[in-house]
């Protein structure tokens, strides 16, 4: 894609919108820069607790992309619990993500949207995933298959692959079946969850060694090299730059 947005742009626009999450804006702004310029990867995980501005996040950067024409392919973007991607029997419907990013694409392009119209606008597609803390692996000590079953199936399209999604077109007056590949490492995710208590485990399993790591009680600090690293850092981000 053409455009003459920087990361810089994308971070003023959203500063405007979300108070007192400067870092947080930054990252998610080349994240985002990332994904209308189809550069990989530049997916996000949100970490904090209720009130901290995950959802606010996520409201600004549709906001951000309704408000430019030039993003018109990237406006379709999906805001859902990740815990709707199971029912009550536990069986998981990963499918429900194209489904809701489809009938985006139809409530903003009309019911005669082409096939390709409907690839383009799913592949741009910005899904947010919150509450994605919930879908644990155990629940009080017991393995929770459905949130097992969830994990491996979004990390399956976070990383990439082809997800045929089933549906009609109309042409010539009649519905017509067909199936759309999906390239879904095209997809921006923006995952988000409290996570509480992640930093007391992380602390524990580190200083205990129960899990083979333990902290190191010696560094060795190579001046030359880590005012190397900062320089190309300067040179790469503008975020950095602050001679």
């Amino acid at each position: 894609m053409t455009t003459k947005l920087q990361p810089t742009d994308i971070y003023a626009y959203l500063s405007q919108k979300v108070l007192g999450q400067e870092e947080v804006l930054k990252q998610v702004s080349v994240s985002v820069y990332k994904h209308v310029m189809g550069i990989k990867w530049g997916n996000i995980l949100l970490i904090g607790n209720s009130g901290t501005g995950k959802t606010t996040i996520m409201n600004a950067v549709l906001e951000f992309y309704l408000d430019h024409q030039e993003l018109a392919d990237f406006q379709t973007m999906l805001v859902m619990n990740a815990n709707s991607l199971t029912d009550e029997s536990g069986e998981v419907h990963i499918h429900r993500i194209f489904k809701n990013l489809e009938a985006d694409v139809r409530n903003r392009l009309g019911t005669g949207v082409s096939q390709q119209d409907l690839k383009t606008h799913i592949e741009n597609a910005t899904v947010c995933l919150d509450e994605i803390d919930k879908i644990s692996a155990k629940i009080s000590d017991r393995v929770n298959v459905a949130g097992i079953l969830i994990q491996q199936a979004l990390l399956t399209i976070l990383e990439g692959e082809t997800f045929y999604l089933e549906t009609t077109i109309s042409r010539e007056e009649k519905k017509l079946p067909i199936r759309i590949p999906i390239n879904t490492a095209r997809i921006l995710f923006i995952c988000g969850g409290a996570f509480e208590g992640l930093y007391d485990q992380v602390n524990y399993l580190v200083h205990s060694g129960k899990d083979g790591r333990v902290l190191k009680k010696t560094y060795t600090y190579d001046a030359a090299r880590m005012n190397a690293a900062i320089d190309k850092a300067f040179a790469v981000s503008p975020y950095l730059n602050t001679k």
